[in-house]
């Protein structure tokens, strides 16, 4: 996982082998984002794109991870207050 400037993000890294290219990587699945300290993974957050899974090597598409995400964000996203958010993109871990 990369280094967090904040201390308050936490991905947990997971081993993946592509079907496509037998390539296996580490796929880190966030679970915690600092909306204020990792503002390149709130751009994927608003995308939709965060939780995908692609192959560094071959490309191949292997689906989304499904895990809870959990947003802190010390600065407002919509008008209101410091504070913590939970859309979840599923039920628990496992792959959809």
């Amino acid at each position: 996982m990369p280094p967090d400037p904040a201390g308050v993000s936490y991905a947990q890294t997971t081993p993946v082998t592509c079907p496509a290219c037998g390539h296996r990587f580490d796929f880190a699945v966030w679970l915690i984002v600092d909306t204020a300290g990792w503002p390149d993974l709130l751009d994927r957050i608003r995308g939709g794109t965060l939780h995908d899974v692609t192959c560094p090597a071959c490309g191949h598409a292997l689906g989304r991870a499904d895990a809870p995400l959990l947003l802190y964000s010390p600065s407002p996203l919509s008008g209101g207050g410091p504070g913590w958010g939970y859309p979840l993109s599923g039920g628990g871990p496992g792959w959809g």
